[in-house]
C-alpha cells in the first residue's frame, strides 16, 4: 500500500487529516533544494573518514543543498541547530547509504534540530547510516516547524545507554506546528540496545513522537528492533496524528508498538521472538504489566490498527492490548499468533481513560498454540463495551483448560458472527461477575464456565451453531445463577430454551 491510498483509507474516519492527501501530494512537489548547493569534497572533506569534524561544515552551511559525495564522514560534535526560520538539507550521490562515524563521547545524539516545542522551518535528510562505532548515540531529536522529510536514514551499532549514557531516544520527531507535516520514510533501528537487567527506565527509546508533536506525521516502513523502553513510542503526542504505514517492531521493551489518541498503524508486523538463550533476553523482568512481549497497544483515544501481523513466540505479556489513556480502539483485519501462555488480547482502561468507549475487534484472526494456560482464556476484557465481529479463533495447543472469552465484573462484550474453536470445552470463562455476555450468530465448540459463587447479569447465546457444545455449563455455575438467560435459534442448545 502506498502514501496516498493508506491516507484515504483512513481519512474517512480521521477528520483531522481529511485535507492528508493533498498536503503530501504537495509536498512531494516541493523542491526543498536552494539553488546553491555545497560539495563536502570541494571543502576539504574527501568522504574517507578525513577532512575533519562533518558535523561543522554542516552547521556553516545552513539554508544551502548539502551534497555528500563520498562514502565515509568523521561526526565529532552533535549537529546542533537553534529554533529559527532556516532550513537543514543534506542530500547525498551514492546509492549506498553514506556513513557518519560518531567519533567523540561527547556525541550523545547526531543532530539535535530545534528544541522542545521549538523547530526550524525545514529538514530535509536522506540516504544516511549513523555509525556507533563503539559510541553510544542517537540519530537525532526533530523538531521543525513546517516540512521534515527524511529517507533512508539508519543507526549502525548496537546502543549501550545505560552504561554509556547517550540520548534516551534513538529517533525523536515533532512536528511544533499544527498545519506542518513530517514524513519518515524506511528509517531503520536494527541492531536495539544492550540490555543490563535495570528496568528503571534506563534504557533507550527506539521510535518516538512526544508532546511538541501537534501536526501530522507519515512514518513508512521503518523498523526498530531490540529497544527496552518501548519501540515505536508514538502515544505521548496528544495533540498530533501519527500515521505508521508498514512499521516493523521486533523484540521490544515495554511495547513493540505503542498508539496515542487518533494514532493509527497500517499493515504492521509486530513480533517477538527473541531466543531465550540470546544475551541481551531480558531476564528478570516482573510480571503483569511490567512483562515485555506486548505487540500491539493502544493507549489513547481514538487508536486504530488496520490489517498486519502480531506474532508472539517468546514473550511473556499480553499480545494486543488497550489500556492508560485508552478510550475507543479499533482493529480491522490483523492476523494474531500467539505461542505464549499469555493473553492474545487485554481490553482495559486506565484512571484516565474512558471506560464508557467502545474496543472494537473486527475481521481479525486470532490462533493459538499454547501447550499451558497461565491466563485462561485468549481475549480478556477489563472494561466495559468490548464488541468482536466477524473473528476466527483456533487453539492448536495441547492445554485443555484455556476458554476463548474471559470478563471481568461490570464488563459487557459483544462477539458476532465469529467462529470459536476453544481448547478447552468451554468457549467463556468467568472467574468475576460480568454484566452482559452476548454471542450472536457464532460457531461455537464449547459451553460457559461459571465460576463458584459469581453470576451474570445477561447471557446470550442466540442465533449460535452450537451443536459441537455438549454440555452448555462446564463450571460449578449455573442457570440459576444468570438473570437473563437466552439460547433463541441455537441448534445444540435446545433444552436449555425456557
Amino acid at each position: 500500500m502506498n502514501i496516498i491510498d493508506a491516507i484515504r483509507l483512513v481519512s474517512s474516519t480521521f477528520r483531522q487529516i481529511d485535507d492528508l492527501e493533498e498536503r503530501v501530494s504537495d509536498l512531494e512537489d516541493i523542491d526543498h533544494s536552494p539553488d546553491e548547493a555545497v560539495i563536502a569534497s570541494d571543502h576539504g572533506y574527501p568522504g574517507d573518514g578525513s577532512g575533519g569534524d562533518i558535523g561543522e561544515f554542516i552547521l556553516e552551511h545552513l539554508d544551502e543543498t548539502i551534497v555528500l559525495d563520498g562514502a565515509v564522514y568523521s561526526l565529532q560534535s552533535e549537529i546542533d541547530i537553534a529554533p529559527s526560520d532556516v532550513d537543514l538539507i543534506v542530500r547525498t550521490t551514492s546509492s549506498d547509504r553514506v556513513r557518519l562515524r560518531v567519533d567523540h563521547d561527547d556525541v550523545d545524539a547526531a543532530l539535535r534540530v530545534g528544541s522542545w516545542g521549538n523547530g526550524i522551518s525545514t529538514c530535509v535528510l536522506e540516504n544516511l547510516e549513523i555509525d556507533l562505532d563503539g559510541h553510544d548515540a542517537g540519530i537525532g531529536r526533530f523538531f521543525v516547524d513546517d516540512h521534515l522529510d527524511v529517507s533512508d536514514v539508519s543507526l549502525r551499532g548496537r546502543r549501550d545507554r545505560y552504561n554509556k549514557h547517550g540520548d534516551k531516544y534513538s529517533y525523536l520527531a515533532c512536528i511544533t506546528s499544527p498545519d506542518g507535516l513530517g514524513i519518515h520514510r524506511r528509517v531503520c533501528l536494527p541492531d536495539g540496545d544492550t540490555w543490563t537487567g535495570d528496568d528503571e527506565h534506563s534504557h533507550a527509546i527506539g521510535i518516538a513522537a512526544d508532546p511538541p508533536h501537534v501536526g501530522t506525521q507519515l512514518w513508512v516502513n521503518c523498523h526498530v528492533a531490540e529497544h527496552w523502553d518501548n519501540g515505536f513510542y508514538i502515544r505521548n503526542s496528544p495533540d498530533g496524528v501519527n500515521v505508521l504505514l508498514s512499521p516493523r517492531a521486533e523484540n521490544c521493551g515495554r511495547c513493540n508498538i505503542r498508539l496515542g489518541a487518533r494514532d493509527v498503524a497500517i499493515e504492521p508486523t509486530s513480533i517477538w521472538d527473541l531466543d531465550l538463550k540470546h544475551d541481551h533476553y531480558p531476564e528478570g523482568v516482573g510480571g503483569g504489566r511490567d512483562a515485555f512481549g506486548t505487540l500491539l497497544a493502544s493507549d489513547g483515544d481514538g487508536a486504530m490498527v488496520i490489517g498486519g501481523k502480531a506474532i508472539a513466540r517468546t514473550g511473556r505479556n499480553d499480545l494486543v492490548r488497550t489500556w492508560g489513556d485508552a478510550g475507543r480502539f479499533t482493529m480491522i483485519g490483523t492476523e494474531i499468533v500467539n505461542e505464549t501462555d499469555q493473553w492474545a488480547i487485554r481490553a482495559s482502561v486506565g484512571e484516565d481513560g474512558d471506560d464508557t468507549a467502545i474496543a472494537r475487534i473486527t475481521d481479525c484472526t486470532i490462533r493459538e498454540r499454547c501447550d499451558t494456560a497461565i491466563r485462561g482464556a485468549a481475549v480478556s476484557s477489563w472494561r466495559d463495551h468490548l464488541v468482536l465481529e466477524g473473528v476466527s479463533y483456533v487453539n492448536e495447543g495441547d492445554t485443555q483448560s484455556r476458554a476463548f472469552l474471559e470478563a471481568a465484573d461490570g464488563c459487557s462484550v459483544t462477539v458476532r458472527e465469529s467462529y470459536i474453536e476453544s481448547g478447552c470445552d468451554s468457549v467463556v470463562r468467568l472467574r468475576d461477575s460480568p454484566d452482559r455476555i452476548v454471542l450472536d450468530h457464532c460457531e461455537i465448540n464449547g459451553g460457559v464456565d461459571l465460576g463458584e459463587g459469581e453470576s451474570v447479569e445477561v447471557l446470550q447465546l442466540t442465533h449460535c451453531d452450537a451443536r459441537d457444545v455438549g454440555q452448555l455449563w462446564t463450571g460449578s455455575g449455573g442457570e440459576n445463577d444468570v438473570a437473563y438467560l437466552s439460547v433463541h435459534s441455537s441448534p445444540g442448545l435446545e433444552e436449555y430454551r425456557s
